[in-house]
């Protein structure tokens, strides 16, 4: 079987679609040139966007920005910090600022993600990733991880930012991340646990994932129980039957985690930024449409 994914054309809701440059990322290069082809290709799309959303953020807090990486260590690893350090300097902007980026795309968005057994055991995983930014199609980009000249993983993500929320581990294992909105799950919430209380970043937390873990078997369990920096839906599909999931996170356990069950008829998940066992509200009712058409294919 195969790990199918959908690093494909997007289709905007509003404009005509581009196709998505691909870039490589030598994970064998120094941090802090790892970004610098992209965000030279980038520059200036990527700068505008940056200052769309700092202006989103409250103006006594941009003067600290600066001083939270004192406390990445915490959250963020050094090789990390370091590419966040070099891609700001190719930026030409002060990491802090950079920082936020990075933050602003982990902690506040919306999203749908499907995983789909296919009748010979393979998988489909796609998704959309919904944010209220103008300018970020003009930065998706494609990125081939590559060590030792090989492709290590791949995912699709905003130059700029240098996590991943979509990716995947060819021939072994997909991932994408949903919202999930509870009464303590705000922006400053989310990053306060990120910083303050050893939350792990979940876009770097996905990079580490795709890199270290040989399958789904042993992703599954760190999705499960990883401390994150905020509450989440975590989807997984694997390489063989059987092999997909949603699990629903708070920030130090999973409370939910929904498999795919072809024998029984659940051959494949839907989640958008609602508990699966849970009515969306009306005002937001993605997931019954997309059960619909799911159900009038066949595996």
């Amino acid at each position: 079987a195969s790990c199918s994914h959908a690093l494909t054309t997007p289709s905007p809701a509003v404009g005509p679609a581009k196709p998505v440059e691909w870039y490589a990322v030598n994970l064998d290069a120094a941090p802090k040139d790892r970004w610098t082809e992209v965000l030279q290709a980038k520059k200036d799309d990527t700068l505008a966007v940056l200052a769309t959303i700092t202006s989103q953020i409250p103006a006594h807090l941009l003067p600290y920005l600066e001083k939270v990486l004192d406390f990445a260590e915490h959250f963020w690893p050094l090789q990390i910090r370091e590419e966040l350090q070099g891609a700001a300097a190719t930026l030409g902007v002060d990491a802090g600022l950079l920082l936020a980026m990075n933050l602003y795309y982990e902690l506040n968005s919306g999203c749908t993600s499907v995983v789909a057994q296919h009748e010979d055991g393979s998988f489909y995983h796609g998704r959309n990733l919904d944010y209220g930014v103008p300018g970020l199609q003009n930065i998706t980009v494609n990125v081939n991880f590559t060590s030792n000249g090989e492709v290590v993983y791949q995912g699709t993500t905003y130059a700029g930012y240098l996590g991943l929320l979509t990716g995947v581990k060819p021939g072994a294992f997909s991932l994408s991340v949903d919202e999930r909105d509870t009464k303590n799950g705000t922006v400053w919430d989310n990053a306060f646990e990120a910083i303050f209380e050893g939350g792990h970043s979940i876009g770097f937390f996905y990079r580490e994932t795709l890199e270290t873990a040989k399958d789904y078997t042993a992703a599954l369990p760190l999705l499960q129980s990883t401390h994150m920096d905020s509450p989440s839906y975590m989807i997984i599909a694997g390489a063989q039957a059987g092999e997909g999931a949603v699990v629903t996170r708070e920030r130090n356990v999973a409370v939910d985690t929904w498999t795919i069950d072809a024998a029984s008829g659940r051959w494949f998940l839907v989640e958008t930024n609602y508990d699966h066992w849970v009515a969306p509200p009306a005002s937001d009712d993605r997931r019954d449409p997309t059960n619909e058409r799911m159900n009038a294919l066949s595996p």
